[in-house]
């Protein structure tokens, strides 16, 4: 059995280290506004690519890919199960839920074709700031008025009849 020395161990630590950063950087991701897979971020030469990215995924069918972007299809067998798609969602007075209390959501899907417009805001996430309540709020009484009993004092029935 040979004994690695210090020098084999950086070198096998150092390659090991290159690999998996190139595969956390390069690994293929979907995206859902071109629906097109890609890399996360560009090689820089086509020999790191084949050197240290083989790890990072591969390139799949795009109708494989967009399906398993919606989650049609298993990840591991790729077997369909179920059959979703955004362009034929329903609209929002449609949509089904579970309870009178939950409501469909305010935002627009990142399926949607003018969802880029929420790309350019700088925090499209944040609720929209209320107009700040008074420290000391503003009183909110009106007038009282007068209450008028329709009732008689006495009624008949119940007044011994003389």
């Amino acid at each position: 059995m040979r004994r690695l020395t210090e020098t084999d161990d950086e070198d096998e630590y150092r390659a090991a280290f290159l690999q998996a950063e190139a595969t956390f950087k390069h690994q293929y991701v979907y995206d859902p506004l071109e629906r097109e897979m890609r890399r996360l971020t560009d090689t820089d030469d086509e020999d790191t690519e084949k050197a240290l990215c083989c790890n990072a995924g591969e390139l799949l069918a795009p109708d494989v890919a967009f399906q398993l972007a919606l989650g049609n299809l298993d990840p591991f067998s790729l077997r369909t199960v179920d059959d979703w798609h955004p362009d034929r969602r329903p609209t929002n007075t449609s949509i089904k839920t579970d309870s009178w209390a939950q409501k469909p959501a305010s935002h627009a899907s990142i399926w949607d074709p003018g969802f880029s417009v929420y790309l350019t805001e700088d925090r499209p996430w944040a609720k929209r700031e209320k107009k700040p309540k008074p420290i000391i709020a503003v009183p909110k009484t009106r007038a009282r008025k007068k209450v008028v009993n329709m009732v008689p004092k006495y009624v008949a029935e119940t007044q011994d009849e003389r």
